[in-house]
Parts: structure tokens; C-alpha cells; sequence
């Protein structure tokens, strides 16, 4: 099956290495738990304006803490796992086109394709076009453009994240809290799109 799978917050952490760099940026101590909403200026008060919040991420791009943002556990073990069984990765992200070189460079040091990586903000495009099967993103509003525009072609998958538990949903997703849990939907979805 082709698998679509979003970059930040599904196998990287992302908003904690934002998190960490705004602290260390602005001397403040912000918590990764106190992030309950998509909307990040309402968490991070020094950034509360879409200016200060694009001036933020546009500097962590350049930061190492961005080059070196932990693995969102267990994910490079299942993605390999996932190829072994013959599976085929495509890192689906909506990061800046000044990430290139970075999410290349990432993915490459885990050992991971970078052959299949897009950098899209039209996510249910892509996952049309490409004829994924099945995607898992931490970003609630993805998932429902992907369930609207293609018809329940592509099954859809939420990596639950303190910022997406309290989003309205109209479509219905699995909720994941782990790569074991996404190694298990996958498996159920393979079983049944079999023909």
C-alpha cells in the first residue's frame, strides 16, 4: 500500500523543538502540555501576532534546534518495518520550501527514502494525485480535506496530539497515540483492500 505520512508531530517533534526554541529564544517556560490548540500564538505569548509566530518559525528553520528535532518514538523502526512488508512511504508535509534541505538531510540520517518526499500545503490534492491509500497526519484540518476531496479513496488516520483532542471532526478517523497503534490500522487497512 502507499502510505502518506505528514512530517512534524507524526515522525518528528516538531512542536516541542518550536517550543524549546521559543523558551531558550525569549527566556520564557513555555510547557510542550500547555499546547492544547492548532493555533500556536495562543500558547506562545511573545509570538501572539501572525508576524511574531511567522518571524518565530522562519527563524527555527535556521536553528539547529530545528536540524535536530527528535524522532517522534518509534516511527523510523515501523516506517522500515512497514517498507520491509513492502509498503511504500510518501513524506507528505506542508513545511516551508526553506525546509528542503533540512527534511532531506533528516530523513536521510534515519536511514529513510527521500525519494518520495512533497512538500505540498494541499494535502488532499496530493494524496489524490499520488492514489495514496491510506495517510496519517496530526492535523485534524488535512484529514478533512482528504475525506472531503477524494471520496474515502484514502483512509484516513489522526496522530493524536494535545492540539487536535478538542478540534471538531466531521469525518470519521482512527485516533492514534503511538507508531504501534498506526503499524496495527495499517494492517487492518491492508486486510481489507485486498481484493
Amino acid at each position: 500500500m502507499k502510505i502518506g505520512i505528514d512530517v512534524d508531530d507524526v515522525i518528528t517533534e516538531y512542536v516541542a523543538g518550536l517550543v524549546d526554541y521559543y523558551n531558550h529564544l525569549h527566556f520564557d517556560r513555555v510547557n510542550i502540555n500547555s499546547v492544547r490548540e492548532w493555533d500556536l500564538k495562543k500558547t506562545l505569548g511573545k509570538a501572539s501576532t501572525p508576524d511574531q509566530m511567522n518571524a518565530l518559525m522562519t527563524g527555527f528553520i535556521y536553528h539547529s534546534h530545528f536540524d535536530s528535532l527528535p524522532e517522534t518514538p518509534g516511527a523510523v523502526k515501523t516506517i522500515k518495518q512497514l517498507m520491509s512488508e513492502g509498503h511504500t512511504p510518501y513524506f507528505i508535509t506542508s513545511r516551508s520550501s526553506k525546509a528542503i534541505d533540512s527534511t532531506y538531510k533528516w530523513l536521510d540520517n534515519k536511514g529513510l527514502p527521500i525519494e518520495r518526499v512533497y512538500f505540498n500545503k494541499d494535502k488532499a490534492w496530493l494524496t489524490q494525485r499520488l492514489g495514496i491509500d491510506i495517510h496519517i497526519d496530526d492535523g485534524v484540518h488535512n484529514l478533512e480535506q482528504i475525506a472531503a476531496n477524494n471520496y474515502h479513496k484514502t483512509y484516513t488516520v489522526l496522530f493524536d496530539r494535545p492540539w487536535n483532542r478538542s478540534t471538531p471532526v466531521r469525518y470519521s478517523h482512527d485516533r492514534v497515540k503511538d507508531w504501534n497503534q498506526v503499524y496495527t490500522v495499517v494492517q487492518s487497512v491492508e486486510r481489507i483492500k485486498k481484493p
